[in-house]
């Protein structure tokens, strides 16, 4: 790839403005949780999609899928200090 771009001119940027410190002083006062952005939406989408997963698995692959769940809560809790 470096070697298709070296020989190229890099891209045309437009100077940093004062609107556009404006623009972004504004856009930073709003807050903005992480369910209203596109990774927040995607998150509730695989967790919906997991969920389904999990419920149409037989019973032998809920109990391994439990106990992964249990290892990583267990090293999660101790990464935390609890």
């Amino acid at each position: 790839m470096w070697m298709e771009l070296k020989d190229k001119k890099p891209p045309f940027f437009a100077p940093w403005t004062d609107a556009d410190e404006k623009k972004l002083m504004e856009m930073k006062k709003k807050d903005i949780k992480l369910d209203d952005t596109a990774l927040g939406r995607l998150i509730n989408v695989r967790k919906r999609e997991q969920e389904a997963a999990f419920w149409s698995s037989s019973c032998k692959e809920r109990e391994f899928f439990l106990k992964g769940l249990k290892i990583i809560h267990d090293a999660a809790e101790d990464l935390e200090g609890k």
